[in-house]
């Protein structure tokens, strides 16, 4: 079985002398399962309890995610200007020079015993207003940190300006209590999709409000409007514990979002896992693809194969044995009836 190295699972990466070199995270965190891509950091007192849930409830990747507002970031420079005024205007010192430090959730044994070990992600939400913040994010290596990228637009120009600039994100999330403005088009959609963006629809926020519910049934069906509901997963956005629900009640809510059965499916997991990948592609960079045999990886390197695809190889082992035996006994019987 040839085993093609690909945005997950590339061997190696072409640096600028064009020399190739092994990538920054040699082992890179791979998903597998069904997909939580949006746990929220806060409230911090339940987020291990809210890990430990999903773990039991099914999921197999989570993403830990930490929420910025365009707002909070200042340039470097302006701090000084924001001390001045921190007596006139306290708010303006609460803002950022960079982004916080992605959290880091330790799962023990004990916490998902009996259930597989969970791949923990951390992912940065960003709702913009223009274009302003990428010097900030040019320059910091902390948000470069981050395993997923999520922007928050707060206006349709605002979301077509950052697919015009060399900003990339990997998911365009929704944020029903701040963003009322954006205007939906079918070539807006279909330029966020063609640079790999997936789009995000969040079920625990439509249990906690009736207005956020409406508010989020409708921005659904315009993605179902606008795009066929094409590149759409679903994940909780859960603050509570009882907010949680399991992947297949989540697969089925997505009737309620204009998903039909098989896009709810793809909406907990298959999507998931495609969102994961072009993440690790875009921090890779360009990157050069290998095509070789499974069976002729070595030991330290078969990381790289996904585990369906050494399923599938010894499927087609198991075959090319059944195979060879069928054929053998056929010769045999042939050769019989010839001397018969």
């Amino acid at each position: 079985m040839l085993h093609m190295s690909s945005i997950s699972n590339v061997a190696c990466a072409e640096d600028n002398t064009g020399m190739m070199s092994p990538p920054q995270d040699s082992n890179p965190k791979l998903p597998h399962g069904y997909c939580d891509l949006n746990l929220p950091y806060e409230p911090v007192s339940t987020i291990q309890a809210r890990v430990i849930r999903a773990v039991a409830l099914g999921y197999q990747t989570l993403a830990i995610s930490v929420s910025v507002h365009q707002d909070e970031l200042t340039y470097k420079n302006r701090k000084h200007k924001a001390a001045k005024k921190a007596k006139l205007d306290p708010d303006e010192s609460e803002q950022m020079t960079d982004f916080p430090e992605p959290p880091r959730i330790i799962v023990k044994p004990e916490d998902h015993a009996g259930y597989p070990a969970p791949v923990i992600l951390t992912r940065l939400n960003l709702t913009v207003n223009d274009n302003n913040f990428q010097p900030i994010w040019n320059s910091s290596e902390t948000g470069k940190k981050y395993d997923l990228v999520a922007i928050c637009p707060t206006s349709a120009p605002t979301l077509t300006n950052i697919l015009k600039s060399a900003f990339r994100a990997d998911i365009v999330a929704f944020d029903p209590e701040n963003v009322r403005d954006v205007r939906w088009s079918r070539k807006l959609y279909n330029e966020c999709v063609s640079q790999l963006m997936f789009f995000e629809i969040n079920y625990a926020p439509c249990i906690r409000d009736t207005s956020t519910r409406r508010t989020t049934i409708s921005q659904s069906h315009n993605y179902h409007l606008y795009g066929k509901s094409k590149a759409i997963f679903m994940s909780s956005g859960a603050t509570n514990v009882l907010e949680m629900r399991g992947p297949h009640d989540v697969a089925n809510l997505g009737f309620l979002f204009g998903l039909n059965e098989h896009q709810g499916k793809l909406a907990v997991k298959g999507i998931g896992h495609q969102v994961v990948k072009t993440a690790l592609g875009r921090k890779m960079g360009p990157f050069r693809a290998l095509i070789q045999k499974v069976d002729q990886l070595p030991e330290e390197e078969q990381w790289k194969v996904p585990e369906d695809a050494q399923d599938e190889s010894e499927e087609e082992e198991g075959v090319d044995s059944d195979d060879q035996s069928e054929s053998m006994d056929a010769a045999n019987t042939k050769e019989d009836f010839i001397k018969l």
